[in-house]
């Protein structure tokens, strides 16, 4: 998500409301064993997410829409971030050997204060070694770059059959400048609230719900922005790729913000009301 945006109140409406799903599923399943609910945790926009104990041991207990094969691909990422330096939430198998059961995964939970300065630097660095480390990698089953959605109709989050024609025409407008940039595994959700500084001293990146193979400069962006800074000099096209890519995933899940952004891309500036109808 693009940090720093006006967040409508509602935008956590749907995730509230959801939670007390969640919180049946998990006390019931026995597919980890016990769990026990501690608490909802905040910062979720689309999923809702729990802190659970397990033996007295804590994870996150996360609803999810991602297929096994998604989360496994997750998987072997977590690993690849992990030999650059990173710290991941490690996936939690289930006595069954799935990474979902009941539209539930687990972690482990990752204990950690917020970056300051100097983390920050050491994150971006990081990131850089994991692009350069993702070079090639194959594309997340049932996702798809920026780039290829400016042919193809979905991907994630994203269904384009469902907005109206304007906007994705805009939404493809600014994919398109991106189609030769280097690609790689991206986070794709680089804001404060994903960063975390463990008691040890290691930088660890959480929620990669959205990661997936696209181009690289994408990550830097969002990051510049979480930062609280502007992106550089030339990056203009990758911003406005960044918001397509923000108003284009939400446009299902939470069309208010949607809208709000869209009225801001290049082509659909000058909405008036600044939000574009349905």
């Amino acid at each position: 998500m693009v940090s720093g945006e006006d967040e409508p109140s509602g935008r956590r409406t749907a995730g509230a409301r959801s939670q007390g799903s969640l919180r049946e599923r998990v006390e019931r399943t026995a597919a980890w064993g016990e769990l026990r609910f501690v608490r909802e945790l905040a910062g979720t926009i689309r999923d809702p997410v729990l802190l659970v104990e397990r033996d007295g041991e804590p994870f996150i207990a996360r609803e999810t829409r991602r297929s096994a094969e998604a989360l496994s691909w997750l998987e072997t990422v977590h690993a690849q971030a992990r030999e650059v330096g990173l710290v991941t939430p490690d996936p939690v198998r289930s006595r069954n050997g799935n990474l979902v059961d009941d539209g539930i995964s687990l972690q482990r939970f990752i204990e950690g204060r917020p970056p300051d300065a100097r983390s920050l630097a050491r994150l971006r660095s990081l990131l850089r070694g994991l692009h350069e480390a993702t070079r090639g990698a194959h594309q997340r089953p049932g996702f798809a770059s920026s780039a290829a959605l400016v042919r193809l109709p979905r991907g994630g989050d994203i269904d384009l059959s469902v907005m109206p024609a304007h906007v994705v025409e805009a939404c493809r407008a600014a994919w398109e400048p991106l189609a030769e940039a280097p690609r790689s595994v991206v986070h794709g959700d680089l804001r404060r609230e994903n960063i975390l500084v463990t008691p040890d001293g290691g930088v660890a990146l959480v929620d990669w719900d959205e990661a997936r193979v696209d181009a690289s400069i994408l990550d830097e962006v969002a990051l510049s922005i979480a930062l609280g800074g502007r992106p550089r000099p030339g990056w203009e096209a990758a911003e406005t790729a960044l918001r397509a890519w923000e108003v284009a995933s939400c446009w299902g899940l939470e069309p208010t913000h949607a809208r709000r952004l869209a009225a801001r891309l290049p082509g659909l500036l000058g909405g008036g009301s600044g939000t574009i109808p349905p």
